[in-house]
């Protein structure tokens, strides 16, 4: 086995670099169907989106039957945290291309098995765990809006072959004060690889000569931010985005559905709230989005009948 070892603080959001660094090196074990003993056992630090992230790669060796193993973490807490997750339970149980059925009874991990849009599924998880920040059910329309936009882009944008790709999603809870942290990875080819593969019929297509103008395409994470505040369709297409993709997202943001946003594809991330934008030494071949929830953002009450 080829050991390769997480960093000691294995959270996407906060640790970037280093994750992606350690995802590259599955990544490439992975290419050259190698197998690998994945080392947790010095993670100190750990955040659900770490998890999501590392479960969807694990699940691609799984499905190439490349062996794999690891160790858990030496700090009780980290490795009850996976294991509270429903890690394992679907890495190796429930995990097959065939199987449609998923538990919402008290884990944070929800993958869908199915290549398309499925908004019933996360109207549940949405209100299911937004009894943690009201005591009681509610739809959150902004929460799931952004769903809708991230599986449509998974089913659409992830892939050369539209319906390729599976998402993956977690959801953990914070206190103090109360906050549902929600992770959605694609395992896909990201944002600028795809814009890249457009034919001259898409709408999108040479979006690099006319995105001069304003930004230099070379620069991921400025263009990014671009595409956030909805520049980017306008200068590309002469339209107005009309809420959909990430300016859509984006707006959930500004409009307080959610309360933080990140957004890391390729070698791009964003964390629009803080206005913060930067270019990582290594690119996540797909397209990452954290959000957080807490009980001040939008909502509604669900209709009892």
């Amino acid at each position: 086995y080829k050991r390769i070892k997480a960093p000691s603080n294995f959270s996407l959001i906060n640790n970037p670099n280093e994750v992606l660094q350690f995802i590259s090196k599955l990544n490439e074990a992975y290419n050259k169907h190698k197998k690998v003993f994945v080392v947790l056992y010095n993670v100190v630090e750990m955040t659900n989106d770490a998890i999501v992230l590392l479960l969807s790669n694990v699940a691609q060796f799984k499905a190439a039957h490349i062996d794999f193993n690891g160790d858990k973490p030496r700090n009780p807490y980290i490795a009850k945290q996976i294991e509270d997750s429903g890690f394992y339970r679907i890495l190796y149980q429930r995990f097959r291309k065939d199987d449609d059925t998923i538990d919402l009874s008290n884990k944070s991990i929800y993958t869908h098995a199915q290549k398309n849009v499925d908004s019933e599924l996360t109207a549940k998880i949405i209100s299911k765990n937004s009894e943690f920040l009201w005591n009681e059910p509610r739809r959150c329309q902004g929460v799931q809006r952004i769903f809708i936009e991230l599986m449509q882009n998974t089913n659409n944008h992830a892939s050369h072959t539209v319906g390729d790709k599976y998402w993956w999603m977690s959801v953990s809870r914070r206190t103090n004060p109360n906050t549902l942290c929600f992770s959605f990875i694609d395992y896909g080819m990201g944002i600028f690889k795809s814009l890249s593969s457009k034919k001259s019929t898409d709408k999108f297509y040479g979006w690099m000569e006319k995105i001069k103008q304003i930004i230099n395409p070379e620069e991921h994470h400025e263009v990014l931010a671009s595409m956030l505040s909805g520049e980017f369709h306008r200068t590309v297409t002469n339209k107005y985005f009309r809420g959909k993709g990430l300016p859509g997202i984006y707006k959930a943001l500004e409009q307080r559905a959610i309360t933080k946003l990140i957004v890391i594809s390729n070698d791009a991330y964003a964390n629009p709230k803080e206005d913060y934008y930067s270019g990582l030494n290594f690119g996540l071949d797909g397209t990452f989005v954290y959000f957080e929830l807490d009980e001040t953002c939008k909502n509604c009450k669900e209709h009892i009948y």
